[in-house]
């Protein structure tokens, strides 16, 4: 199908550059099997059908069209089709931003994230650490007799074993 009407075009291009040509020049090569199939099925059908397609202008200019085919009908039987697109460009670079955007949000949480988890385990570490501490320095501090030497050797080991260490790794 031929271009027959052009409502407007970009500024600094007339709209001779676009009358008469066939819709199929200005689709990128990858997608005209693509803009083919979608005419032939609004023909078969008898009803309109709409579609994103990647086009380029006879300027050079790349950019996305949102498409609607659509049959006219006469006494019954289809006529001619009718194509009506909108550039949507803008949306689609807005949409691929957003994309990315969120891409590199989900990266950043994924990272924050894993630093978290790391900082907790430290702190979890630490914790037990001084939970140990605490517990040695009680037995120590309670230490009266020397039977309570037992106790405080008592408390020194669990408190290595909680802290998955042997005494000889002590130093």
């Amino acid at each position: 199908g031929n271009i027959l009407f052009v409502n407007r075009t970009p500024e600094g291009h007339p709209a001779d550059s676009i009358l008469g040509r066939s819709i199929f020049d200005f689709a990128l090569e990858k997608d005209r099997k693509f803009l083919g199939e979608h005419i032939e099925n609004a023909a078969r059908v008898g009803h309109s059908i709409a579609f994103e397609i990647e086009v380029r202008a006879p300027w050079g200019d790349e950019g996305w069209f949102e498409c609607r085919v659509g049959a006219v009908k006469r006494d019954g039987r289809i006529a001619e089709l009718t194509l009506i697109s909108q550039d949507i460009t803008a949306r689609k670079q807005a949409e691929q931003s957003l994309l990315q955007s969120h891409e590199q949000l989900e990266h950043q949480v994924a990272e924050r994230t894993a630093d978290l988890k790391m900082e907790i385990g430290e702190r979890k570490r630490r914790e037990t650490q001084l939970q140990v501490l605490q517990d040695i320095r009680f037995e120590m501090w309670n230490m009266r007799r020397k039977e309570d030497l037992e106790k405080v050797l008592a408390a020194l080991k669990k408190g290595l074993e909680e802290l998955g260490l042997t005494f000889t790794e002590c130093g």
